[in-house]
């Protein structure tokens, strides 16, 4: 984890006790091969941290928000409104819609492993559209380099 998404991305031991139980269980149910498996027994250690980190600035989102309500299972603080704040946030953080659109998707397969029977499939698909035609997920257009510049930067 980077150092700027250590301040936007709630760590796990700061999580609410119900959602880091939750998680860490997922994570237990990864090993051993005659245990039960969890929802995350098929993800990369890479996936994960991934997810964790989306999963995090959702929480740091709620904790800014003044809607962190600990005691409140993690799918029943998703709603459209706060769902809409936090791209919103992300947005005035300077954050592009392939930003927005990968926090999303990590929010989302965090709460496959938090709550997996819960269905919120729509995050993916607000208003039954795709996130990409929601969002402005066009590439950022790159400014060329001079010769000299990128010169310059070598030499240092």
């Amino acid at each position: 984890m980077s150092a700027g998404s250590a301040r936007v991305s709630l760590p796990l031991d700061q999580w609410p006790a119900r959602d880091r139980s939750a998680w860490e269980s997922a994570l237990a149910a990864r090993r051993g091969r005659f245990g039960r498996r969890g929802p995350a027994a098929h993800l990369r250690d890479r996936s994960l941290a991934h997810y964790r980190e989306g999963y995090g600035a959702w929480l740091r989102f709620l904790q800014g928000s003044d809607a962190l309500a600990p005691g409140v299972p993690p799918e029943d603080r998703i709603t459209p409104e706060r769902l809409n704040g936090f791209v919103e946030a992300m947005w005035a953080r300077g954050n592009r819609g392939k930003s927005v659109e990968s926090r999303l998707v990590a929010l989302w397969r965090a709460m496959t492993i938090l709550a997996p029977h819960a269905d919120l499939h729509w995050i993916l698909r607000p208003g039954g559209r795709r996130l990409s035609e929601v969002l402005d997920t066009a590439p950022r257009t790159k400014r060329p380099r001079s010769a000299r510049d990128l010169f310059d930067w070598g030499m240092r």
